[in-house]
């Protein structure tokens, strides 16, 4: 699921309830997400599991298992 933000000024707290919306429509179990603005990382965070056998939290540079090209998934950016 693809997300987009377009905004003049970032605000963490309404991007945590973007993404924790976007996990309880969607049924997702981990996302790491990074935010540029004019070349500098705002955001490096990990949402959810890496591994939910195990209760792995996800981080800033987890590696997920890709099981079909349908399963790509992109961050937020923020323009």
């Amino acid at each position: 699921m693809p997300l987009f933000l377009h905004a003049q000024t970032f605000n963490k707290t309404e991007l945590d309830r973007i993404v924790k919306e976007a996990f309880a429509q969607q049924k997702l179990a981990g996302a790491s997400v990074l935010i540029a603005q004019n070349g500098k990382i705002i955001l490096s965070k990990g949402y959810g599991f890496a591994h939910l056998g195990f209760n792995v939290p996800a981080a800033d540079d987890t590696k997920y298992f890709i099981i079909g090209p349908g399963a790509v998934m992109l961050a937020a950016a923020i323009t």
